[in-house]
């Protein structure tokens, strides 16, 4: 049986985030198809100009592909990746909410994945970014 105070601590999901999610996962099915496999998957809610970031260890002589989707009340995803002395590496430089980048490190260490809500469509105020990284 819930409660009141269950109903309270669960917070409820973004409109947009399904839209995301639909489209990353068709694009990490295209990207199996292609023989890439996926090693993590993510979706979160931002607000424009906001970003997440991701850190993770890559290693050295894998290719990687960065993919993105945002939802429709995205205009624009940034993506980018960067080493952990902070120099960017690898970028999508469109202007769409469907961005990827592909980046195959030359040494294992640990990088950023940031993903950004640049601008948004009609004003609104927030919009669901889901990511993958998929390797081969």
């Amino acid at each position: 049986m819930l409660t009141l105070a269950t109903l309270l601590l669960v917070a409820p999901a973004h409109a947009g985030e399904d839209d995301a999610r639909t489209c990353i996962q068709a694009k990490v099915h295209q990207a199996r198809a292609e023989g890439w496999s996926v090693r993590t998957r993510t979706t979160s809610t931002l607000q424009a100009g906001a970003l997440d970031v991701y850190a993770m260890t890559l290693q050295a002589g894998i290719q990687y592909r960065f993919i993105a989707c945002g939802d429709t009340s995205v205009a624009d995803v940034g993506l980018y990746v960067y080493d952990g002395e902070g120099r960017v590496v690898a970028r999508d430089l469109s202007v769409d909410r469907e961005p990827h980048t592909d980046y195959t490190p030359p040494a294992t260490g640990r990088y950023y994945v940031v993903v950004q809500a640049v601008s948004m469509v009609g004003g609104a105020a927030t919009g669901a970014i889901s990511t993958a990284v998929t390797y081969k």
